[in-house]
């Protein structure tokens, strides 16, 4: 990559998180945020510095990114938190708490309510009890 490429890749990128500043997503620095252009986040959302959100991501409203999280064609439900984690080709549900440190793989779906705090890489998870109240 050239710096002339870096350069039109980078204002892509800034242009899309200013897009989503004026649609009411809050952010902690426009700079340090990687979105890809076919993603979707929704109003209220905060996104915390170093995220990176590739591919055909849809996050709902009123969640939080925290720093470091990168989320690639996966669907975030409303109120959802994730922290510094990893996210690949899944489904999470509403109001969920994600990590810190979690790893989900590609094709894993979360329930309503839960709160996966996984150190270790899972094979494909489906959660679909409510598990126990959050610790």
């Amino acid at each position: 990559m050239t710096e002339q490429e870096y350069n039109i890749k980078r204002e892509a990128f800034r242009k899309k998180a200013l897009k989503l500043l004026e649609e009411g997503v809050i952010f902690v620095d426009l700079d340090s945020v990687y979105i890809d252009d076919e993603v979707h986040v929704g109003q209220g959302t905060f996104i915390g510095p170093c995220v990176t959100l590739e591919g055909k991501t849809h996050i709902g409203e009123n969640c939080v990114i925290y720093q470091n999280s990168r989320i690639v064609d996966s669907k975030i439900e409303n109120g959802t938190t994730v922290q510094s984690s990893t996210i690949l080709s899944s489904e999470i549900g509403e109001n969920t708490s994600v990590g810190p440190f979690a790893y989900i793989r590609p094709g894993s779906k979360s329930a309503v309510i839960a709160r996966l705090v996984i150190l270790l890489k899972l094979k494909t998870l489906h959660l679909e009890t409510e598990p126990s109240p959050r610790i």
